[in-house]
Formats: C-alpha cells, sequence, structure tokens
C-alpha cells in the first residue's frame, strides 16, 4: 500500500523493525497512521514501529530496469519515501527517500538503467513526496553536472534522450535535505541509482556495486553513519563466490559525499575506466597499474579488474576506519562501548565490506601446504608501560636486539620469496589481530578474524594471553605495512601500526639511502594529532646532494588523506615515482615529476630523489580537513668526492 507522509522528516530517522503487524481494519490503520504523522511532523523524535512505512528492498543491481524494445527503453519511476533497512531485515532501519520503478517496490539503490550504446531512452518520473526533487544525471553522457530534471512534490515529469558514449555513470537526486559539497546525506542521500552504457560489441560479464552513506551531521570527524554498498552494511552485504583464476570485472559507483579508498586484501586489482557521474574514461594501456588500494573521489566511478590466484575468503574494504567500524554506527556506536563486537569475529566490522571466496575449479578441498620457515620471528603485543593508554608491538629474532614501540611499532624488514614464521602474543586484555597489508599470502593468515581462511580452516581473534602463527613468503619486493584489524579505531590510535619492507633477495636495508615515511594520527577522529613517525616534530633528514635516495611514503592514518609537498628555494623539488602500493610501476609511469601528491588511508608510494644542490627542503604533510599540519626539513650538504 503507498501511503505517501507528506511530512518532514526528523532529523534522527532510524527505528527499530515494527513489532506489530499492520491491522486489517481500516479504524487500526488510521491510528497508527496518525501517531506516525505527529511524530515525525515533531521533527524531535524517532519513529518506531511504523506500519505506514513501505518496506525498501536492497537491490544486487543484477536486472535492468523498464522496457528495452527496438524503439528503445521506457522507463517509469517514482520517488517515494519508506523504511530502508541496512543491515538484518529485522533491524534497524531509517526513513528515507527512494527511487522504483512505477507500481513495483522502493529499491537502494534505485532501479538500474543499463543499455546498449545507441538507444534512445524515455524516462517518466513521478514525484510522490511533497518535496521538489531535483535529479541528474537523466540526459546523455558525456554530460554536464548542472543539466538537471526538476520534479515538483506531486508532479510528474518526461524526458527524452539517447544514450550517448558507453561507460559506467549513475542518476542522483536530491529532495531538499542537508548537502555536504552539494551531496545530500540524510534523508534524501538514497536517492542514487547505476546508468550503465554498454558498448555495441560483446560485453564481459560485471557486477555493479553503489557505495552509499547516511549520516546524522555534517562533520564527518562528528557523524555517525549507515555505510552501505547496495543498499546493505557488513555483514549483510553480498558475498561474492568466484572460480579461482577468473576475471572478474566490477562496476563501483559513489554518489555519496565521502571519498573512499577502496581495499583488496591478498592481492592485486587494476582499474580499466573511471570518471564520475557525467563521464567514464578508459584507462590507457600506459597508464596501467597493479593497485591493492584505490581511492575513489566524492561522485567518483571505477571499473576494476580482479583475477584471483588462491583459494580462501577475502574481503574489499573502504580503507577509512569510520566507513567501517561499530564504533562509528549510527545503529551501534552507543552499544559498541560494552565490547561486545570486539568478542564476535562477524561484529568487529560494519559498513562498506564485501567478502568473497574464491573456490579451486573443479571446487576440490585445497590442501595449503607451508613452506618450511627460513626465519622466525615473534611480535608481542601489548599496552605500554609508561603509558597504559598506548599498546606497542615488540620484535624479537634470536641474534638480534629486540625492537619496541608503538605508533609506529618497528618497522619489519622481509626479504622476497624467503618464508617467515611470525609468532604473534597478545599481552593485551582484548582481542586482536595483525593484518599484513599488501601481501599476496595465504587467506588463514591474513589477519581477519572470523572471515578470513578458507574451507573450514577460519582465522581466529588473537584472544588475551593467546598467540597466532602467521606464516608466509612476500612474492614481490616494495612497501607495504602491518596493523591491527580487532577493534580498528581505538587498537589503531592507540598504535598497532608499523611500516613492512621486503627487499629484493641478496641485499640489506640501508637507513641512511632508504627512508621511510608513515604518516598517522593518535587520535580516533577529530582528537589527536598528525604524526610522520610518531612524531609532530620529526627530526631534521639529512642528504647529500647527487646521492640517490628511496622515498617511501606509507598512509595509516584511520581517516584521513595527506596532501605532501617538496620544495627548495619555494620551488618544488622532483622525484621519480617507481611504486605503489609495493608494486613496482611500469618505465613508461617512472619520469621525473613535481613533489605533490596526495596519499590516502592504506596506500604507500614510492619515489626515488636525488637532491641537486645543497640547502634545505621542506617536506610539507597537510591534513586539510582537520587544519594539521607537519613540516619536515632535510639539510643538504654539498655531495662529498
Amino acid at each position: 500500500m503507498l501511503v505517501p507522509l507528506g511530512v518532514n522528516l526528523s532529523d534522527n530517522r532510524f527505528s527499530v523493525k515494527p513489532k506489530l503487524l499492520i491491522s486489517q481494519t481500516l479504524m487500526h490503520f488510521l491510528i497508527v497512521f496518525a501517531a506516525a504523522f505527529f511524530a515525525a511532523a515533531r521533527c524531535e523524535s524517532t519513529a518506531v514501529g511504523d506500519p505506514s512505512l513501505p518496506r525498501i528492498a536492497a537491490n544486487a543491481n543484477q536486472h535492468a530496469a523498464g522496457m528495452l524494445s527496438e524503439g528503445g527503453l521506457t522507463l517509469e519511476l517514482e520517488i517515494r519515501e519508506g523504511a530502508f533497512y541496512p543491515e538484518d531485515e529485522s533491524g534497524p532501519s531509517l526513513r528515507v527517500f527512494a527511487f522504483a520503478e512505477r507500481g513495483k517496490q522502493l529499491q537502494i539503490p534505485g532501479p538500474m538503467i543499463r543499455i546498449p550504446q545507441g538507444t534512445r531512452i524515455h524516462i517518466t518520473v513521478h514525484n510522490l513526496i511533497t518535496r521538489d526533487v531535483l535529479i541528474h544525471g537523466m540526459h546523455t553522457r558525456p554530460g554536464k553536472n548542472d543539466d538537471t530534471l526538476e520534479v515538483p512534490g506531486g508532479a510528474t515529469r518526461d524526458v527524452t534522450f539517447s544514450a550517448g558514449a558507453p561507460g559506467a555513470y549513475y542518476y542522483w537526486a536530491t529532495a531538499g535535505g542537508d548537502t555536504l559539497g552539494g551531496r545530500p546525506y540524510k534523508e534524501d542521500s538514497q536517492l542514487h541509482g547505476a546508468f550503465i552504457v554498454d558498448p555495441r560489441r560483446t560485453v564481459a560479464p560485471d557486477r555493479v556495486f553503489v557505495i552509499g552513506m547516511w549520516r546524522d551531521r555534517q562533520l564527518a570527524q562528528e557523524s555517525f553513519d549507515v555505510p552501505v554498498i547496495n543498499g546493505k552494511s557488513w555483514p549483510y552485504t553480498e558475498r561474492l563466490e568466484y572460480p579461482v583464476g577468473s576475471e572478474v570485472r566490477w562496476v563501483w559507483l559513489n554518489p555519496s559525499g565521502n571519498v573512499h579508498p577502496m581495499h583488496m586484501h591478498g592481492s592485486y586489482f587494476q582499474v580499466l575506466s573511471a570518471g564520475d557521474a557525467e563521464q567514464s574514461d578508459p584507462m590507457p594501456p600506459s597508464r596501467m597499474r597493479d593497485l591493492s588500494t584505490n581511492l575513489m573521489p566524492i561522485g567518483g566511478t571505477m571499473t576494476t579488474l580482479w583475477k584471483p590466484e588462491r583459494t580462501g575468503r577475502w574481503i574489499f574494504h573502504c580503507h577509512i576506519l569510520t566507513h567501517i567500524s561499530p564504533e562509528t554506527s549510527a545503529f551501534h556506536h552507543e552499544s559498541s562501548h560494552d565490547g561486545g563486537q570486539h568478542t564476535d569475529p562477524m561484529n568487529h566490522m560494519a559498513g562498506l565490506v564485501m567478502g568473497i571466496t574464491i573456490v579451486a575449479r573443479d571446487r576440490t578441498r585445497v590442501e595449503h601446504k607451508s613452506a618450511q620457515a627460513e626465519r622466525k620471528l615473534q611480535l608481542v603485543i601489548a599496552k605500554d608501560k609508561s603509558n597504559p593508554k598506548k599498546y606497542t608491538y615488540s620484535l624479537l629474532e634470536a641474534g638480534q636486539a629486540s625492537q619496541a614501540g608503538g605508533g609506529p611499532g618497528p618497522t619489519l624488514v622481509l626479504t622476497r620469496n624467503q618464508p617467515v614464521a611470525i609468532h604473534i602474543k597478545n599481552q593485551l586484555d582484548e582481542a586482536t589481530s595483525v593484518h599484513w597489508h599488501g601481501i599476496e599470502l595465504e587467506s588463514y593468515f591474513d589477519g581477519v578474524p572470523g572471515w578470513g581462511g578458507d574451507g573450514s580452516r577460519v582465522t581466529p581473534m588473537i584472544a588475551p594471553g593467546r598467540s597466532f602463527d602467521a606464516l608466509f613468503a612476500p612474492p614481490r619486493a616494495g612497501t607495504f605495512m602491518y596493523h591491527t584489524h580487532m577493534n580498528d579505531l581505538l587498537q589503531l590510535s592507540s598504535g598497532l601500526y608499523g611500516a613492512l619492507i621486503v627487499l629484493p633477495e641478496g641485499t640489506t636495508f640501508d637507513p641512511e639511502t632508504d627512508k621511510v615515511f608513515l604518516l598517522s594520527r593518535n587520535g580516533k577522529r577529530k582528537d589527536g594529532e598528525l604524526l610522520l613517525n610518531g612524531s609532530t616534530t620529526p627530526t631534521p633528514l639529512a642528504l647529500r646532494a647527487g646521492v640517490r635516495y628511496r622515498l617511501r611514503f606509507i598512509d595509516i592514518l584511520a581517516n584521513n588523506s595527506i596532501v605532501i609537498n617538496a620544495a627548495q628555494d619555494g620551488k618544488p623539488v622532483e622525484w621519480t615515482p617507481i611504486a605503489k602500493d609495493g608494486a613496482d610501476l611500469p618505465s613508461v609511469q617512472s619520469v621525473a615529476i613535481p613533489a605533490s601528491f596526495t596519499i590516502a588511508p592504506g596506500e604507500t608510494y614510492d619515489f626515488t630523489f636525488t637532491p641537486e644542490k645543497p640547502g634545505k627542503i621542506e617536506f610539507k604533510y597537510d591534513l586539510i580537513l582537520l587544519d594539521e599540519h607537519v613540516t619536515q626539513v632535510a639539510n643538504v650538504t654539498a655531495e662529498v668526492r
């Protein structure tokens, strides 16, 4: 039954599933409807158990909307208000506006428009709410963001256009709700849907995923959120399964007002195309690269290719912790303080996380035979004796001096293709885990409790007083990181992270010419400070003109990207990019460029740099959102001959 309420929504819109079933009598319906109307009109309380709201379905984007014929695509859309269940269908809900095909159930994201290139499209939009709605993206691609369709409250509008250029796009709308950077984030935050134009040739199979974000306030460092992928939040997101060696193509669309550095565990992927709602640009072969993390900007899109080489269970997730943490979930932030989610291996994450299972092609059971360890390490996790609010890693190896530290932990230097066994011992009073970020390894050792592993073997949490043995042989040399993957906001901000360097066989780490720059913060959200290698005032560097250095940059901030610049005498110096996320760049991409770039959480970048002349170089690190800045000076002396 369609019942447009026609009232303003309250500022606090999430509610629990109705416990009261709708009566068959009209009188009972009117009583319930009236109660819901006045509660919403007060704009000060949540609507609890409101049976007048139609239920909104999660849209997996596996079926195209409308009627496609030789004459083109005909599609009728409606905009209505409904109850959105981002988690379990019996869980909490949000009052939001959503799209539906006419006469059908509301969907989040909205009905997918998917047509071949050259299709003529006729869309009719029925606005069944009282607010005016401004729709972006109902036009030929490529297009312009200001080419919009306005549909007044209660009105119907038609639009006809040609599909345009092939690519991955989306449509989105605003309905008078609060916005951030022009993007809605409250009751109209879910008014969006995929718009895919396929080329005339045969199209490779793919899946389409739309990222949505509901927030209770504007400031990202203060808000409690409900992030979703195709209308669901982990652990209720869709489970995917592919045979090992498959060519897995995903289309990712980000209509939200947030950036999302998307990270793949245990392997690499490539970006085939990138763009936004209005344009889609294929990635030229000269710009292709292997990635374990790729930053999706606000409003951005990307089409990815992944060829999984190992069986097991993996995750693909946003590396902004407030987008995957129960502690910042609008539904769970109050209950998260009791620590219960940190003992439930499936509920230590919430939000933008996809679970993927890779199986053998013949579905036979895979026997993982680990190589005999050639090197053995012990990693002890404990509270800092001088500051109980800080956590530390201690690294021990027979015949070597122990190393200890937190925020960051000791730099872990391994050798390519050398099997290493790391005995992890938890001396905290809470469970933890260690994720070897960017390393290609077996899923069981990847550090995702309750999900990682293969078959019946499941990665455990490392409970207080317990230990876990990780065994792997890193297959490529590069710059990586290790960090906690439990109670992430608290443990990461308390110091459980460190740099992980993998060297080619037969080489040693030389800190005189090999420099690590690890960026972090010592606060969960707006609290704390920006740190470079654990300090707000890092020690000056001593460099020599004419000497070639390798600079390794790592961003393990919980939530923020950092703008990095290096200048001498007021002008940018030049350096040469050589690796991203631990993967070497193609030679065509390794050319000298000005020393300026942005690094997102979960990313690493490597450059070679040769100072040309003596003097002072300033390396500046700027966290724009929080107005936090760190400067490190490099004093360059003349080359010694």
